[in-house]
């Protein structure tokens, strides 16, 4: 026990030193800390000086007068010697302006639970970062080692884990790949919006690698609403279960340590640890896993435009540049140099997967959107040139960010 709660105990006890332990019994029973009597109401006199000061003390400090500010011009009254009133606490104070209107109590925002799904078919991935890891000399500052995480939102199964010092847009579409080699093709994956899964906020026109990847083998690729951490509640509780249980126990410092750790805590809290959750009422998650079907395996051949027919019908409007060429989404076209300094329209057909270039209300030309190929590509070669996208927008979004440091410090 704390020092001070022993000279508490000692000073209630020292008029009983010689006493019989039954008096000394009810002492150590302790009493109620509620009140004996009512609290005193105010004069309608007090109510009305209250409701005054409420009301001129905003024309004098240019604002709105709180419950502790209109206390202290109370106390002033009493000194004053113009009140002989006691001037009653803050709180009785905030219990009148709400009575009176003056203060309308913020209501609760109601929070509607999610519906339990089937499982393996929602999956939830998000990042972790390991708090005890060193620092890699030649790594990122803002994030030391990170645990990309994949969470089951139908039975909250742990699905995958990996680690590393290095994840970007490309490494997170082969730590997902692995993922779906062991347990196969989701209906769903939800997502927030770090760059490595949308990609850059600039430059790019189309969705990010990642969501055409999805796109491609038909998932519903669910990116949630900026600043609604509750719309990925699954992966982001099973995050702070891992902190506590995981990472604050081990406490590791390297990579190794920490799959280690993993490894150890993901068949306790797969098949061990009873989970509160509604879907599992006290069961671990692998007893709520085995009630389903297994999910379908990676396609052997994926068509590359597949993402085109989830994409909407976009027009973008571009200015020809000195040598005849427009920019949309990393890739030049060429229009031709009598269109230069000129806007010019672009319309996405989706259905065709072509771009129609339109100016001065005629087509200039009609493009293919670009493709590594015409048809549908072998899945282990279609996820090498969707990983080359990928670290494409990488570097423009490295090449972002320099230019913005750049233009601080230069600012500044």
């Amino acid at each position: 026990m704390s020092e001070s709660w022993v000279k508490n105990w000692r000073r209630r006890l020292r008029p009983y030193l010689n006493a019989p332990f039954e008096e000394v019994y009810v002492i150590l029973q302790g009493c109620s800390c509620a009140r004996k009597t009512p609290s005193p109401s105010l004069s309608p006199d007090e109510i009305l000086q209250i409701v005054t000061l409420r009301e001129q003390l905003a024309e004098q400090l240019h604002r709105v007068a709180g419950p502790r500010t209109i206390r202290t011009y109370l106390r002033r009254q009493v000194h004053a010697g113009e009140a002989t009133y006691t001037p009653p606490a803050s709180s009785t104070i905030y219990r009148y302006l709400c009575l009176f209107r003056y203060i309308v109590p913020r209501q609760q925002p109601h929070h509607e639970p999610l519906e339990p799904v089937e499982p393996l078919r929602q999956w939830q991935i998000d990042f972790k970062d390991v708090g005890s890891a060193d620092i890699e000399p030649e790594g990122k500052q803002q994030h030391r080692l990170e645990i990309f995480n994949v969470v089951d939102q139908g039975s909250s199964y742990w699905l995958h884990a990996e680690v590393r010092h290095d994840f970007t847009a490309e490494t997170v579409i082969e730590a997902l790949v692995h993922a779906m080699q062991r347990w196969g093709v989701p209906q769903q994956i939800t997502l927030d919006r770090d760059p490595r899964f949308v990609g850059s906020p600039q430059g790019s026109d189309f969705c990010s690698a990642l969501l055409r990847f999805g796109s491609c083998l038909n998932i519903d690729m669910h990116v949630c609403d900026p600043q609604h951490p509750e719309q990925n509640a699954y992966v982001e509780r099973f995050h702070r279960t891992l902190k506590q249980e995981c990472l604050q126990v081990e406490r590791p410092s390297t990579a190794g340590q920490t799959q280690q750790a993993l490894t150890t805590f993901e068949t306790f809290y797969n098949h061990e640890r009873p989970h509160q959750g509604r879907a599992l009422l006290d069961r671990p998650p692998a007893e709520r896993l085995r009630e389903t079907s297994s999910l379908p395996a990676l396609p052997t051949a994926v068509d590359p435009l597949a993402w085109l027919h989830h994409e909407p019908q976009q027009v973008f409007r571009r200015r020809v540049d000195a040598a005849g060429r427009i920019k949309l989404d990393l890739k030049r076209y060429y229009v031709g140099k009598a269109w230069r300094g000129q806007l010019i329209t672009v319309h996405l057909n989706a259905a065709e997967a072509t771009l129609v270039l339109w100016g001065e209300g005629q087509i200039l030309k009609v493009l293919p959107v670009p493709a590594w190929s015409k048809g549908a590509l072998p899945f282990a070669e279609y996820v090498q040139q969707i990983q080359e996208q990928a670290r494409a927008e990488h570097r423009l979004r490295s090449l972002q960010e320099r230019r913005q440091r750049v233009r601080a410090l230069s600012s500044s």
